[in-house]
């Protein structure tokens, strides 16, 4: 059952949450559909189209109160990839900006946060643990 739930959400669904936020710019609901949508890709195995879809949110204005997991959820789709020095950028970022998070207990212990250099983007080099 789980195999023909991610089949569906890489064959089928991204193609109907992108239609769904085309046809509906500016929803109050639209974060929530990015965020569902990018870790449904993420769990499914499409780590990058997953990561992509959660870059953007975390960069819109809208995301509010997803930003953190948004985050955890890109630095979890860096470990399935066994991008650590990536996965660390997101989870020490995560620490550093939403330590009240429910997720950053999933990580805390792991990772320390982040100093005000780094952001979410910034180059593998600079996310030691």
């Amino acid at each position: 059952r789980q195999d023909s739930l991610n089949t569906w959400l890489r064959e089928e669904g991204n193609r109907r949450f992108a239609g769904w936020v085309d046809d509906n710019p500016g929803h109050v609901l639209e974060p929530v559909i990015r965020f569902y949508a990018g870790r449904g890709l993420i769990l499914a195995g499409d780590h990058e189209a997953g990561r992509k879809r959660l870059r953007e949110l975390v960069e819109s204005p809208a995301a509010g109160s997803l930003r953190d997991d948004a985050l955890f959820y890109q630095g979890y789709a860096f470990q399935q990839e066994k991008r650590m020095d990536d996965a660390a950028r997101c989870f020490r970022v995560l620490l550093r900006d939403y330590s009240w998070s429910n997720s950053a207990p999933k990580v805390r212990g792991s990772f320390k946060p982040a100093g005000p250099e780094l952001t979410p983007d910034s180059p593998p080099a600079a996310a030691t643990r």
